[in-house]
């Protein structure tokens, strides 16, 4: 059989390092994969689980056999968690990572900086000082891993559930992975079902196959939506069983379905009524297998967060989708080109912070100001009305997109629409201020008469500023209620097929 490692083993990012015949490569590549512009991705998907860093060792054949073989390796981040993450986020899916780290180490720090040059939040990223470093480190020939060494840090980690409970009520399913302690994961379950929010789980290799296998976690109908693991994780599962049904496979890991990867070839899809056998992606030109169990636990997540039920012919173009870009490229995930396109928090905060500034400025000016003359007032109240409904949409932005769209960049199209949205109730606030107040008052008869403008007129500037800048945080916070700015529907941007 062919083995075949699932999410969590290996990967390959954007910025990684190559060390092959002392060479250095640096290769960085987007992609994307959504069907139509209308294609909607629905809730958000939470991946909770470990991360840590990956080295890959590829033996020269040459070599095989001698103690100390030539290669290539490659450094990068990886583990199932992130893994998931990644390609999840590069398939236009709304995402968030939950994990925790070892608090002080280099590898944490490489961690978040490719979590923030791939768009993906680290708002619920925790440290701990976990007592050993975390990683994974794998022997391959031509793609397949041969032998491999891990140790994951998160199985000794103190959770916090009250926290990880608020992650879960805000995302439409949860994916976690069998590096979690088998405690861990019966608790993950618990919080899972009081939310209403389906689970799914990955078994990520043999050894730990056996924290999900004839583990009982519930007695009301199954604990996971899936159970998705290779054909060596289910041998060493089913290792003494002869003849057992599907009824029972599904049973004895307490599932509705079970997704057994087959790498490149596709995937089969075992139910308590049935088995669907060998449904192929048909991806053409495949360069190395390595992420196959990585992309299709990805596209299995998506595809029950969008329909809630399988399909099987959509289960298939959607493990398609997110299968092409890895098995035809030398990556084990996507990689992106360039660092991520949508706005920063920090350029959100000097944005918010430089408008500010520029509407009390102006609100200064035209308090103070002498002899103010009917065009210039009428240009600062344009001006404070703008910059003070856009700084209050901003403001507003900054501080609850960690709560309701915890990415580590804004997506820029989100934030123009909102911008534009803040602006146009800053000026509506503003006139509706402040007309009442102008006609029929003597101010208004004097300005009509003659120049400068009267004082009365220019105290009504500070007042303008004020309401405007509550017209931009009401517009966004009204955007959020009713969710009409919503990121799990807006397109990823353009796109290249990878190599």
């Amino acid at each position: 059989m062919t083995t075949v490692h699932t999410v969590g083993t290996l990967l390959q990012h954007e910025g990684q390092l190559h060390i092959q015949a002392g060479g250095l490569t640096y290769n960085r590549r987007k992609s994307r994969l959504c069907k139509t512009k209308k294609e909607a991705f629905v809730g958000r998907i939470l991946a909770l689980g470990s991360v840590h860093m990956d080295i890959i060792a590829n033996i020269d054949r040459s070599t095989k056999k001698n103690v100390d073989k030539i290669g290539s390796l490659t450094y990068t981040v990886g583990g199932t968690a992130f893994n998931v993450a990644a390609n999840l986020r590069h398939g236009g899916q709304n995402v968030a990572l939950y994990s925790v780290l070892k608090a002080g180490s280099h590898s944490s720090t490489t961690i978040t900086a490719e979590m923030g040059r791939r768009g993906i939040s680290t708002a619920y990223i925790r440290f701990q000082r976990l007592p050993a470093e975390s990683g994974f480190i794998a022997h391959t020939e031509n793609g397949e891993v041969q032998s491999a060494v891990s140790c994951i840090g998160i199985q000794d980690a103190n959770l916090d559930y009250n926290d990880i409970a608020k992650a879960i009520n805000n995302s439409s399913l949860i994916a976690i992975d069998c590096n979690l302690a088998t405690e861990q994961i019966h608790q993950l379950h618990k919080l899972a079902k009081k939310s209403g929010k389906p689970l799914c789980i990955c078994a990520v290799s043999e050894s730990k196959v056996s924290r999900i296998f004839n583990n009982k976690f519930s007695d009301s109908g199954p604990a996971f939506k899936f159970v998705i693991l290779n054909q060596n994780e289910l041998a060493k599962a089913t290792a003494g069983k002869t003849a057992i049904s599907t009824e029972e496979l599904c049973k004895s890991f307490s599932t509705e379905y079970i997704i057994l990867t087959k790498s490149q070839i596709g995937f089969d899809v075992i139910e308590p009524t049935a088995r669907h056998e060998n449904l192929k992606v048909n991806v053409e030109h495949v360069v190395s297998p390595l992420g196959a169990g990585d992309a299709l636990y990805a596209a299995m997540c998506h595809h029950f967060s969008a329909q809630g039920k399988l399909s099987i012919e959509e289960a298939k173009e959607d493990a398609r989708r997110f299968l092409v870009p890895v098995l035809t490229s030398k990556h084990a995930t996507p990689v992106v080109k360039g660092p991520h396109k949508g706005p920063s928090p920090d350029r959100t905060s000097v944005l918010a912070i430089g408008a500010l500034l520029g509407a009390v400025t102006a609100v200064v000016y035209g308090f103070f100001g002498p002899g103010l003359t009917r065009f210039t007032f009428g240009i600062l109240l344009i001006v404070v009305a703008v910059l003070s409904g856009f700084s209050g949409c901003q403001i507003d932005l900054l501080i609850t997109q960690e709560e309701a769209d915890p990415f580590r960049a804004i997506d820029r199209k989100n934030a123009i629409v909102k911008q534009a949205f803040g602006v146009a109730a800053g000026v509506i606030s503003a006139f509706l201020f402040f007309l009442p107040q102008l006609i029929g008052s003597r101010e208004f008869q004097d300005l009509k008469q003659s120049e400068p403008v009267p004082f009365g007129l220019q105290v009504l500037i500070p007042f303008c500023f004020i309401v405007a800048f509550i017209g931009g945080l009401t517009a966004d916070a009204i955007l959020r209620r009713v969710k009409l700015i919503d990121i799990s529907k807006i397109e990823p941007s353009k796109a290249e097929r990878p190599e």
